[in-house]
């Protein structure tokens, strides 16, 4: 069973302004070292909070040995729909390296989007992974109420699948095509950060914590970082007063 640090708070502002301070600490503290800061972002509604935050405040500004990244990346060119849509407006001013997933407005398929997305990975992180074994500093997930993590569904084929970048052609939420990291480039995180804010995750949160559940069932059961786990959750998501918050469970 992977070993998680749970984190809980009592709303979902508190929850994003957690994570918020503590990847500026992480981004501050490793790129003043002129080390680069690779970091995975993701989608929903908590996600972009999550981003729009981050990217406004004042010492992630400007940060140039700061990559971005995205676990998953819908394959459309209808930028509202996409997860990277967040970053669209401020590209002029914050220029950090920025990798986005090509869309079919760039190329003819997913399968495309998916070999470039897999290539520019590669190129980015060849160096890190062989001096630490790690391809991201954090890779933070929002987990669905059916325990989906990026485009990682119950149930599907791809669970299976050990290459780095994947394509998702039967999403079962739409747009049905999509581009995905599999678990074996997610868990090559150094940390990975999950997110499960709202009532409708109780039961998942739960299926997660007691770690009994298959991730053929729960696929963020699937989900470990090299050197650490963390689930970030509210009161809506998860009883505080049944476990204690900085237990290892």
């Amino acid at each position: 069973m992977t070993r998680i640090e749970l984190h809980a708070q009592e709303a979902q502002e508190d929850v994003v302004s957690e994570i918020v301070l503590s990847l500026v600490r992480m981004i501050t503290t490793r790129t003043s070292a002129l080390n680069n800061f690779h970091l995975a972002l993701t989608g929903g509604r908590v996600g972009t909070e999550i981003t729009q935050a981050l990217i406004a405040h004042p010492l992630v500004l400007g940060c140039k040995s700061l990559h971005l990244w995205f676990s998953d990346e819908r394959f459309t060119s209808e930028l509202t729909e996409r997860n990277d849509s967040v970053l669209s407006h401020v590209d002029e001013n914050f220029k950090p390296h920025v990798h986005r997933v090509a869309g079919p407005d760039v190329v003819g398929s997913v399968e495309l989007a998916t070999k470039a997305y897999a290539t520019e990975l590669d190129t980015f992180t060849t160096t890190r992974a062989f001096a630490t074994n790690t391809l991201m500093d954090v890779t933070l997930l929002s987990i669905g109420p059916d325990g989906h993590v990026a485009s990682l569904f119950p149930e599907s084929d791809l669970l299976n699948h050990k290459e780095a970048v994947l394509s998702v052609l039967d999403s079962p939420k739409p747009p049905a095509q999509r581009v995905t990291w599999s678990f074996e480039t997610i868990n090559s995180s150094e940390q990975v950060w999950l997110v499960a804010t709202g009532a409708e995750k109780r039961v998942v949160v739960d299926h997660l914590l007691a770690g009994t559940t298959p991730l053929t069932q729960i696929p963020a059961m699937g989900i470990k970082g090299t050197e650490s786990t963390k689930l970030f959750v509210d009161s809506a998501a998860f009883d505080s007063d049944s476990a204690d918050a900085e237990d290892f469970i």
